[in-house]
């Protein structure tokens, strides 16, 4: 089941009625038809089925149902991944704070008691649809600005790398030039030395040939 994207709205959103008893359906049905899509299940077993098929937006959970409750179907969806984030609002008709408990421990979001009022159960559920869209569209925009700063970061690490290319460059072409510099004016002074030595031994060399060399030469 691929999880829903809640930013499409050219859909009515998606609930799912999962109650035992046919009455309780048809009655959050007619709440919801107009502006909602709206799926049933009257057992545990049959809500997992329909939550994998169509993905629903939210889910209207009855607690006391037989065979599998309320809170084993709420546990269930909790600990799958694709249906972690769908709101489970329990409809129940008792007043037990501490099913009221295990119900928000389990990852409930709300509790509506039966007999459902059609603009509380309304208000209720306009609410958890708000935030999860909510929800949504602040992971997007998360996902958008740290896709942004890790290109800006790979950028960064790329003009580190270019800097210190160019210093390496520009250190080793310093070193040359002072060496040059260092080296270039003993190189030059026995340049001239070697020169001028040159000439005084073919002076020589001239004078050695034509017989006329001198002692003092």
């Amino acid at each position: 089941m691929k999880k829903p994207h809640l930013m499409d709205t050219q859909r009515k959103p998606r609930i799912l009625v999962v109650d035992d008893q046919p009455i309780n359906i048809q009655t959050l049905y007619q709440i919801f038809k107009e502006d909602h899509e709206v799926f049933m299940a009257t057992s545990g077993a049959q809500a997992l089925v329909v939550v994998s098929e169509q993905n629903p937006d939210l889910i209207l959970l009855d607690v006391l149902m037989p065979d599998m409750d309320g809170h084993a179907v709420c546990r269930r969806l909790k600990e799958a991944p694709e249906s972690l984030d769908i709101p489970v609002i329990f409809i129940t008709a008792q007043d037990n704070p501490e099913e009221e408990t295990l119900g928000l421990q389990l990852g409930a979001a709300d509790f509506i008691r039966k007999p459902v009022n059609a603009a509380v159960v309304r208000a209720r559920v306009h609410t958890q649809l708000a935030l999860r869209q909510l929800k949504s569209h602040l992971e997007d925009e998360v996902a958008q600005r740290t896709g942004e700063l890790e290109a800006a970061l790979r950028r960064l690490h790329a003009s580190q790398e270019q800097l210190a290319r160019s210093e390496a460059k520009a250190t080793l072409s310093t070193l040359i030039a002072s060496v040059s510099h260092e080296l270039g004016t003993p190189i030059g002074n026995g340049v001239m030395m070697a020169s001028t030595l040159v000439d005084q031994a073919r002076d020589f060399a001239r004078l050695l040939e034509t017989g006329n060399l001198k002692r003092s030469e």
